[in-house]
């Protein structure tokens, strides 16, 4: 059974911390020092020894318009099954690629995403707060971790779909938000967005 790497209440994990809105400015702000800017350094700003932010920051980037850049989600896909794989198998921080994390993305692009998110972001942070601990530990945390890792799967033949990965992203957005934040609200949300993936990822296989 999985460990989770990092409890957001953990005082080793003091940098994971931050509300949702901290880490967007964060991210914004690497955006104007570095364009374009790399996924390495994406995770680098999320804290890569949380996996609710190592898992939020490539799902939101799918949830964005930038999932419509060719083989962009095919990428984020295989960083989180590596993630969710090596998580299933009790590794506490996993390893990843380099030619993944090398990969160049927009910074002007990220901005655009990011300012048109704010509101949506600060209004997740006045209503996200720690509830609901069993579906984010022990038995909880390993089905939230497979699925995920499932999730993960479908994103490869939702690529012919125009844009469908966003919903992938959303699923997973709300997965990284329930880590980051403790909250089970919000893995219970990513769950029945998670429905509606596995839907289309088998349409798309089935097409």
């Amino acid at each position: 059974m999985p460990v989770r790497p990092e409890s957001v209440d953990s005082p080793a994990n003091a940098e994971a911390r931050h509300d949702l809105a901290q880490l967007f400015d964060r991210i914004d702000a690497a955006c104007v020092e570095q364009d374009p800017i790399s996924l390495r350094r994406l995770l680098e700003i999320s804290g890569r020894r949380s996996f609710g932010s190592t898992l939020l920051v490539p799902s939101l980037i799918v949830l964005s318009p930038l999932s419509g850049i060719p083989g962009l989600p095919s990428c984020v896909a295989i960083l989180v099954i590596l993630m969710c794989g090596q998580l299933l198998l009790g590794r506490r921080q996993p390893w990843l690629p380099d030619w993944i994390l090398r990969r160049q993305l927009p910074s002007a692009r990220i901005h655009k995403a990011i300012r048109s998110a704010r509101p949506f972001v600060s209004r997740l942070d006045r209503l996200s707060r720690p509830r609901l601990p069993l579906l984010l530990q022990g038995p909880g945390f390993y089905v939230l971790t497979v699925v995920c890792l499932l999730i993960a799967v479908t994103m490869v033949p939702l690529e012919l779909i125009p844009f469908a990965n966003s919903a992938a992203g959303a699923a997973l957005s709300a997965f990284g938000v329930a880590l980051v934040t403790d909250d089970g609200l919000f893995a219970l949300t990513a769950l029945l967005f998670s429905g509606l993936v596995l839907f289309l990822g088998w349409y798309g296989f089935a097409g």
